[in-house]
């Protein structure tokens, strides 16, 4: 009861976060889509090369980096509320990895975008948070044990992408960007699949945010209010796989 009430006194700190966060939003897309090396004049942004630069250059970009952005931030917020766990997010436990992983993979085959991609980093970032998941279980639940196996596992999802860099040169070309977070090559081919996927995600946490306040109040907690913990869990670490997995597809291991 203590910690649901402290759920509830936190919840009303940060209401006002809300407007803030919107109006932000805002400022970020409409300076993303106006400013550039290529200066737009507002008053002739709909003509000409400024209407080219603007639909097929800023404006995937900053599409791309708001989904990212959002896509990441949500994905975190499911993977700390299941797994009880401040300190885990995509980029500590693997998952992104797992996700990078996939698209390497999908590079060296010679598919540098499209659905096939997408759900190949959906695969395996999902594939990330189950093994986490599951060895978390077999362990112990403490957060030493959960991030540790993160950090191990992050190492050698990433050692073995470095190996398939090595013994496809080709691939190497497109690593460096992808390692370090790139949306200079986002195309619309790249964005809307992904895009849907994370908007798709997003709708269906939206419709689970009152189950997933549950699962943060701990499993004990959760089961005790009815919760079908094991179910639930099941289903946002799907959610989580699949927002993160989007986000690598977009823009790299950022």
């Amino acid at each position: 009861m203590k910690r649901l009430q402290t759920s509830l006194k936190r919840q009303n700190k940060t209401k006002y976060l809300f407007p803030a966060a919107a109006l932000f939003f805002i400022i970020a897309a409409v300076v993303g889509v106006t400013t550039g090396s290529v200066r737009l004049d507002p008053l002739h942004l709909f003509e000409g090369a400024n209407l080219k630069i603007l639909l097929y250059v800023r404006l995937p970009r900053t599409l791309a980096c708001l989904a990212v952005g959002g896509a990441l931030a949500v994905s975190g917020c499911i993977i700390q509320s299941v797994l009880a766990n401040r300190l885990a997010s995509p980029s500590i436990i693997g998952v992104n990895s797992g996700a990078g992983l996939a698209v390497t993979v999908c590079t060296a085959l010679g598919i540098y975008g499209g659905t096939v991609m997408t759900l190949s980093s959906f695969f395996g970032a999902f594939v990330s948070v189950i093994i986490i998941t599951l060895g978390a279980k077999k362990w112990s639940r403490s957060k030493s044990t959960i991030i540790l196996a993160g950090v191990a596992l992050n190492s050698l999802l990433n050692a073995v992408a470095s190996a398939i860099v090595t013994l496809s040169p080709s691939t190497g070309v497109l690593s460096n960007d992808f390692k370090v977070g790139d949306f200079s090559s986002v195309t619309y081919q790249k964005l809307i699949p992904a895009s849907i996927g994370i908007i798709i995600s997003l709708l269906i946490v939206l419709t689970l945010s009152n189950e997933l306040d549950v699962m943060g109040l701990g499993e004990d907690t959760a089961r005790g209010l009815g919760l079908n913990t094991g179910k639930m869990r099941i289903i946002f670490l799907l959610l989580a796989a699949c927002l993160a997995g989007c986000a690598v597809c977009l823009g790299g291991l950022v």
